[in-house]
């Protein structure tokens, strides 16, 4: 269930909070008139230490919620995780308006990794 804490499948012996701030999110429009909602998703950085990313301060990264509509009228949740290389950066929600699923500055220096919600990486 979204914005539970479960077990993690790919993170052994960790439980992950996923907090969707439903107040702060996007709506955006593909080319094929699909909508994808994104949402910002608190997430705590036990995961970071577990999956090795031990440099990774939890405030230089902004976690969202995907929500992709499908054909169904159905969506499918993904994350998208967005590290900045630079350890000073404090991610706020009301970065998403900033750094989100079709939009990063050019000036921005880091990765983006998109995952399943049991944390699978897609790509990235």
């Amino acid at each position: 269930m979204i914005g539970n804490s479960h077990p993690n499948k790919r993170v052994s012996n960790i439980e992950l909070d996923k907090i969707p701030h439903w107040d702060q999110h996007i709506i955006h429009e593909l080319e094929d008139g699909r909508e994808v909602i994104e949402v910002f998703l608190e997430q705590n950085s036990e995961l970071f230490l577990k999956v090795g990313l031990n440099g990774i301060n939890n405030n230089s990264v902004i976690n969202s919620l995907l929500l992709f509509e499908d054909d169904k009228e159905d969506y499918k949740a993904f994350i998208s995780r967005t590290y900045s290389d630079e350890q000073e950066i404090n991610f706020l929600p009301k970065d998403l308006f900033k750094f989100n699923f079709l939009n990063v500055p050019q000036d921005f220096s880091g990765r983006r990794s998109i995952f399943d919600w049991d944390e699978g990486l897609i790509g990235g």
